[in-house]
């Protein structure tokens, strides 16, 4: 009898398919951890087939961790959605602020307004906050406000157009404190830096302009011929004519 039984019962498992083979592997799998299964999860399991099993299993067995992880990330998006939010109405509060001390504030109120909005604006704001500072200094007649201003904005966009803006700007608030050896090195360092296509006339001639104040004619003759030679404005004449002063000036001190 034993033998007929076990032999039936072999039969039954050969002719059973994928699908039931799958469920029957679930529901010992959920009574050797205990417990009948729910009939929600039956159903579940007798829809499964033999090769979908085991992640469906793997999926039951571990159910709160797998929410839990869940849980955790919904989180983390909330939370850096938050952030982008405050961030950007942080920088929304900051410009409006900025237009507002341009429109309205004038003198030594508008520098001082400028100064504190710096302090506590948002990074990506700064750049235009210290642009607005250095250009309100410089017509307060406060040229090292002007040279701090423009050069921290010239720190923030390093290579970019208003960088560039912003380290001429500086250069000129030093030549107006007379201050010729510090600009000469400044423009020194940009005419290095920049490719020829953002090498602009304007930094060629205050290269030219500090090296003559600091006494380095040599310098200051070999710019001004090259703007001569290769600018094609009316200001070409004048940087002929500036050269061939100094060259006369280099040859009459020899």
């Amino acid at each position: 009898l034993n033998i007929i039984y076990k032999y039936g019962n072999c039969k039954e498992g050969a002719s059973a398919s994928p699908k039931e083979v799958g469920a029957r592997q679930m529901a010992e799998e959920q009574k050797n951890h205990g417990g009948a299964s729910n009939p929600l999860l039956q159903d579940l399991q007798a829809e499964v087939s033999a090769e979908n099993a085991p992640l469906l299993q793997f999926i039951t067995k571990y159910a709160g961790v797998i929410a839990g992880i869940v849980l955790a990330l919904l989180l983390i998006l909330g939370g850096m959605a938050i952030w982008n939010w405050h961030k950007s109405g942080k920088e929304d509060e900051a410009r409006a602020e900025l237009a507002r001390i341009n429109m309205q504030l004038k003198g030594e109120a508008k520098d001082q307004a400028l100064l504190n909005l710096a302090q506590k604006a948002p990074a990506s704001t700064k750049l235009f906050i210290y642009l607005s500072l250095g250009q309100s200094a410089q017509e307060n007649g406060n040229p090292v406000l002007a040279a701090d201003a423009y050069a921290r904005a010239a720190k923030l966009d390093n290579d970019g157009p208003l960088g560039l803006t912003a380290a001429l700007g500086s250069v000129g608030s030093l030549m107006m404190q007379a201050e010729y050896q510090q600009a000469l090195a400044l423009l020194q360092e940009l005419d290095k830096r920049l490719p020829a296509a953002n090498n602009s006339q304007y930094l060629q001639q205050m290269l030219a302009e500090a090296a003559y104040r600091t006494g380095n004619k040599q310098l200051a003759l070999e710019t001004y011929r090259k703007l001569g030679e290769e600018t094609g404005t009316p200001q070409r004449a004048y940087f002929k004519k500036m050269a061939d002063e100094i060259a006369g000036e280099i040859v009459g001190k020899k």
